[in-house]
């Protein structure tokens, strides 16, 4: 057994979900935390190496960084908006 000194920010979150329910102890809080980090860490790859065979098809935007981070901001904002 591994005894870990944990943050009082990150115990007190590891509590309120031990009391809402979702968990019935802490492994199991942290188990799942490492659950989802193995998947994002797994669909980063995945991305990475997406990104590298387009690139070797020679399949890249003529865009800049500028302009795909502003054409990104502006999508987000039109799905921010409330609906009518």
């Amino acid at each position: 057994m591994t005894t870990l000194e944990l943050s009082p920010r990150i115990a007190a979150r590891i509590r309120r979900k031990l009391r809402n329910g979702a968990y019935a102890d802490a492994d199991s809080v942290v188990a799942e935390a490492l659950r989802l980090l193995d998947e994002r860490d797994k669909l980063e790859k995945r991305d990475v190496a997406l990104g590298f065979e387009q690139l070797r098809k020679g399949a890249v935007s003529k865009r800049s960084m500028e302009d795909i981070i502003s054409l990104a901001n502006k999508r987000h904002a039109r799905k921010s908006q409330p609906k009518p």
